[in-house]
């Protein structure tokens, strides 16, 4: 299950890893708690349009930070809260032991 939704989030999102920026590759695990946020916010967010999101891979202490991030509306470069008309920016705090979500929070 995991391998093919891997497969398809690399199909579909552009992912950032914050702390190798400048290569565009994800360890295993790092993809594996990104396939859990990834299955979460399309239960919790079903219309967001994922073609205009980013995907960014960062760290929480010794958690996983996956941000769901999404493009500039182009109509309002300087969005309040951080939803765009695509959808809303949500970050998942994931454990790297248990792979569960620990907490989520939306950008202010």
């Amino acid at each position: 299950m995991v391998n093919r939704t891997f497969i398809a989030l690399l199909a579909t999102f552009g992912v950032v890893c914050l702390v190798r920026a400048d290569e565009s590759h994800l360890r295993a695990l790092e993809a594996k708690a990104v396939c859990v946020a990834l299955a979460s916010y399309q239960a919790t967010s079903p219309k967001a349009d994922l073609r205009h999101f980013q995907i960014i891979v960062g760290k929480d202490g010794k958690n996983f930070d996956i941000i769901f991030l999404p493009d500039p509306d182009p109509s309002d470069p300087y969005p309040v809260g951080g939803s765009t008309k695509y959808g809303a920016e949500v970050h998942y705090i994931i454990s790297p032991r248990t792979y569960k979500i620990l907490r989520t929070h939306l950008a202010r």
